[in-house]
């Protein structure tokens, strides 16, 4: 298990203990805006748990990697099945 793969856990066992307002806290730091009145704790955990998860495959494949990734993903998803 990686290091990068420990601070996850934790992160999302963290994620997993907040309630709405920590979540909305959590939310303006790490995205730089308030979180959105409507969307309910579950959202704001999903949300949260991406973004958490994707610094941690920027730190170990670097940023370059994820970007072709996703334009691949995003080109994919365009062809349809």
């Amino acid at each position: 298990m990686s290091l990068a793969s420990i601070d996850v856990a934790a992160d999302l066992a963290a994620l997993a203990a907040m309630d709405r307002a920590g979540l909305a806290e959590r939310w303006a730091s790490a995205f730089g805006c308030p979180a959105p009145r409507s969307c309910q704790s579950t959202l704001l955990r999903c949300a949260l748990g991406w973004h958490v998860q994707m610094q941690a495959l920027r730190q170990s494949v670097g940023p370059r990697q994820v970007d072709r990734t996703a334009k691949g993903l995003k080109r994919a998803a365009a062809a349809g099945p």
